[in-house]
């Protein structure tokens, strides 16, 4: 499973960013130009709420902030997050918590384990 679009409004650095990934994909820029808030982004939309995430709204926007993120199956994980904290919402997969549990297990890679892993 890929992610085949992020789209981040008001969220860290941005007021809007919308990127369609292939591949291979590489982040770059200057100091601040907000590479790892994308990273973040995804991060938090992969992680269950709290009222800690409200640190991710763009400075200055009371309104609140949104992570969209489009994965190749379809399935649409959309995070929207606000001075009060965050919800998240699972379009396209009939068990949302299950699915969300099952993505996170696969993006907590333990890098120890990863480097010696067997190649298959």
């Amino acid at each position: 499973m890929k992610i085949s679009r992020i789209k981040l409004t008001n969220i860290l650095g941005h007021e809007s960013l919308e990127i369609t990934p292939g591949k291979v994909n590489v982040l770059k820029g200057k100091n601040g130009s907000g590479k790892t808030s994308v990273l973040t982004a995804i991060n938090a939309a992969l992680r269950g709420g709290s009222a800690a995430e409200a640190t991710l709204v763009r400075n200055g926007v009371p309104s609140g902030g949104e992570i969209v993120l489009v994965l190749d199956d379809g399935t649409q994980i959309t995070k929207t997050v606000t001075n009060d904290g965050s919800k998240t919402k699972i379009t396209g997969q009939s068990k949302p918590a299950s699915f969300l549990d099952e993505i996170r297990d696969i993006v907590s890679v333990n890098p120890v384990q990863f480097l010696t892993a067997d190649d298959k």
